[in-house]
């Protein structure tokens, strides 16, 4: 879709249409439960996958510049260490993979994009959501992924 395209569907929406939108929004609103459960289910779509646990975080603040944040994941000898940054559109991704891994993926809420590990396990990737998950996989098929964490 176009911006112009975006534009035109701008236009054509009813004022009206988008007023009682508004107005149910106010009258009856989401319950807070049902947007837990919904999060929890999401959570829930991948048991399969075994837990790597977060070990560390840590925050630091360049001279110039805004923050970043360093997570260090370790499970059974495989240690994955992710640095991000915020940039204009997202977040820039970096870090490395210590141990077997045949695939690496960044799981957001928008979807799942392959990450290209190089020979010494490092990688680099953007992202525009602020949550998100790795996704492994080892040589043997083993699947592994990191809880949700918010950069």
């Amino acid at each position: 879709m176009t911006a112009h395209d975006a534009q035109e569907t701008q236009d054509a929406r009813d004022p009206v249409l988008d007023a009682l939108a508004a107005l149910h929004d106010q009258l009856d609103p989401v319950p807070e439960v049902v947007s837990q459960s919904a999060r929890a289910v999401f959570e829930l779509r991948d048991l399969d996958a075994e837990l790597v646990p977060l070990v560390e975080s840590m925050a630091t603040t360049p001279v110039r510049g805004g923050e970043d944040s360093w997570l260090s994941f370790a499970l059974d000898g495989l240690e994955i260490d992710l640095g991000s940054r915020r940039e204009r559109h997202g977040w820039q991704l970096v870090g490395q993979v210590t141990g077997p891994v045949r695939e690496l993926a960044v799981h957001t809420l928008a979807g799942t994009e392959p990450v290209a590990l190089d020979a010494h396990g490092r990688f680099r990737a953007a992202v525009s959501a602020r949550t998100l998950s790795l996704r492994l996989t080892t040589p043997d098929g083993r699947r592994l992924r990191t809880q949700w964490v918010s950069l």
